[in-house]
Parts: C-alpha cells; structure tokens; sequence
C-alpha cells in the first residue's frame, strides 16, 4: 500500500460536456457503476480498470496447479462481483501546503494542463468538501441508500510479499467464480478491499470518490439529487484550470478540507459486506503471466 502524506485538500471533477457541467451545478450527480470500467471498450485508457471491485488476493501456489503459479508474476486478486453494482462519483484531489510567509494556500501537487485534459474539457472546482459531502448524504439517506466519501488507496501488484517487475506481461481470468468466503489467505496476501482500493497503475489520478450501495442488482449509472450547487462550486475550461484556483485561493473561497477519512451514513466494513453478499460473494480470480518476481537465494 502505497502512504499518502496528509495534507489540506479540495476536490475538482472534470466533465466533457457543458450540458454536464450544468447538470452537476444544478445538484444532478452522475454516478455510474463500477461494471462498466470492466470493459476496456468504455470510456478511455485512464478511465478503465478491470480491477475495480478486487476483494483480496492469495497466494498462486495454493490456487492454481505449479507450473502455472510458477509462470504468474504476481498473487491473484479476486475481483468481488457484487462490485458491478457500486455507482461511484470520482473527483481528483488537490492537495495543499501553507506558505510560511503569509499563511495563505499554495498547490503542492498539480498536473499539467495537458493531462487534465484527457479527463474533460471542463472543470468543477468544490469549494467545501464538507458541505458537498452532506448534500450528498442528504439525497442518499433520501433514498434509503448506503453512502461512504473518501480516497482512494494505491496497491503495489505482488507475488508472494514481492514486488512485480515490469516486462511482458498477459493478464488472464478465470471464468469459474470463487466463494469469498473459502479462499485462502497466506500471510502476504491482503484482504478485506474495497471500492477505495485500486493498482499503484493509477496513483497519477490521486482520486477522491463517493461509493454508492442501492441494494439491487443494476448494472446502470443513475443520478442522485443533490441540491443546487453554486454556492460550494465553480466551473471553468480546463485550459483555464490553473488560473481560476489559483484566483479562488488568493479570495479565500476554497475552503480547505482536513478530513482524511471516511466519511457517509455507514462505514467501510460495513458497506464492503453489504457488496460482497450482494454479489452472493462470488469473485472473478484474475492472474498476470510474466516475467516472475526475483527470487530470494
């Protein structure tokens, strides 16, 4: 797991379409479900992850026969198939540093125009994360569902406690479901993941999002409302990006967020349970073949 120094933050969602941006600021937020990041035919390359939803990982030795084990470069994880139907709001998170000369904001971790661009055209910067987190919680207590706001961890790929090299690599699945509940664990395996966990692959994204649980089987986006947002949010064109935040810090409308935890009417164990029963705690076991960890002599 890779550790995160914590620092004051704000949340910026990026959107391709104006019709968008107007939707999100008149309270509409689309949230779609974690299914459709499985398919590398949706969306683009950033956005797709086949390992969205992975519940844990085992040893490949205690799984797969030994001249397959022997040829996997990392420990299989076991994608929980009741993730499909996680609706999920994904934000980046700016982090901050107080400047020592005039205790005011600077940015300390910001990407280039160039690659912000590959997430939208536009921009929506939340000013209070806090207070856009309640709105959120207020829709989905509306609608009697589960809700949690929070970063998302990174994850080293490992085969048996080591890291995996880069080189040729071929990831393959396994079209027979495990039962969560009977896989075994050894002590370099980890356990206990979630919709907050994702592959070290995707750390540049530093995302912050919201994890949605409806209790149903829908493999669909919906859109929660929220409430009108112009009051906590601004928008602008990504290439203008870096000057409009840079404007809102200087008037002190950016209200820095401190909370690094996890945040809705439920919590992480809880909610983790409720996905995994959801999708009968089957699991989908995923392997890459490569090029093996170095070994120790």
């Amino acid at each position: 797991m890779l550790a995160d120094v914590k620092r004051p933050y704000f949340l910026i969602r990026y959107m391709n379409e104006r019709s968008y941006v107007r939707d999100f600021m008149t309270g509409k937020l689309f949230m779609n479900y974690l299914g459709y990041f499985w398919d590398k035919s949706n969306g683009f390359s950033e956005q797709n992850d086949m390992y969205e939803g992975v519940a844990c990982t085992a040893s490949a030795w205690d799984i797969f026969p030994d001249d397959f084990a022997r040829n996997a470069s990392c420990d299989p994880r076991f994608r929980a198939e009741g993730y499909c139907y996680c609706n999920v709001a994904c934000f980046y998170r700016v982090d901050m540093s107080v400047s020592r000369l005039n205790d005011k904001y600077l940015l300390v971790d910001w990407q280039s125009s160039e690659n912000m661009q590959k997430f939208g055209k536009f921009a929506v910067i939340i000013l209070d994360t806090a207070e856009f987190l309640r709105r959120v919680g207020v829709a989905a207590d509306r609608e009697n569902f589960k809700y949690l706001g929070g970063n998302v961890v990174y994850h080293e790929v490992k085969k048996d406690g080591l890291a995996t090299p880069s080189g040729w690599q071929c990831h393959v699945y396994v079209d027979i479901p495990f039962d969560l509940r009977h896989i075994p664990y050894n002590a370099s395996a980890e356990r206990n993941l979630d919709s907050f966990d994702k592959s070290i692959e995707y750390v540049g994204q530093k995302e912050w999002r919201i994890s949605l649980y409806r209790g149903i089987k829908s493999g669909e986006p919906i859109v929660l409302e929220a409430g009108d947002m112009h009051d906590i949010a601004r928008w602008t064109k990504t290439e203008t990006l870096v000057e409009t935040v840079e404007a809102l810090l200087r008037q002190g409308k950016i209200k820095p967020e401190y909370n690094y935890g996890y945040r809705g009417n439920t919590d992480r164990e809880t909610m983790r349970e409720l996905f995994y029963a959801l999708g009968d705690n089957k699991a989908t076991p995923f392997i890459i073949l490569g090029t093996p960890p170095a070994t120790i002599a």
